[in-house]
């Protein structure tokens, strides 16, 4: 534990504790205005080594919403905001491929149809061309 900001007594000085609620704040703030990205079993309790406290998602699943508890460690908040803005991006990124694949295939299945109704005129004039030239 990081222990820079604490005299022997353990109490923080009153600009430290002020910023560092500050910093919660913001932190949990940001997290609530985050999208849920849809439940999953695996999303039910979010666990990383590294971390010195456990953050648990109170995942209520017939709203898809979720309950964030406090946050303890201001560095594991950051990187769990960072991990939910990337989310995000990443479905965002995939809804955006989505949409111009759907476009793609609507355009080619048009030009296929164009394609079709110049085939059959080109063979419809072919026909007329055989019986001008057999008469």
């Amino acid at each position: 534990m990081d222990t820079s900001g604490f005299n022997s007594d353990f109490t923080e000085s009153p600009s430290k504790a002020e910023q560092r609620q500050q910093e919660q704040a913001q932190i949990r703030e940001f997290l609530a205005n985050q999208p849920p990205a849809g439940p999953s079993s695996s999303e039910d309790e979010v666990e990383t080594e590294d971390r010195t406290f456990e953050r648990q998602l109170d995942v209520q699943r017939d709203h898809g919403s979720y309950t964030v508890c406090p946050v303890v460690d201001l560095e594991s908040a950051r990187k769990a905001a960072e991990v939910m803005a990337l989310r995000a991006e990443i479905e965002a990124i995939f809804a955006s491929i989505k949409t111009e694949a759907e476009e793609h295939l609507a355009l080619k299945k048009e030009l296929l149809l164009e394609l079709g109704e110049t085939a059959s005129k080109c063979m419809d004039e072919r026909d007329k061309a055989r019986k001008t030239i057999s008469s």
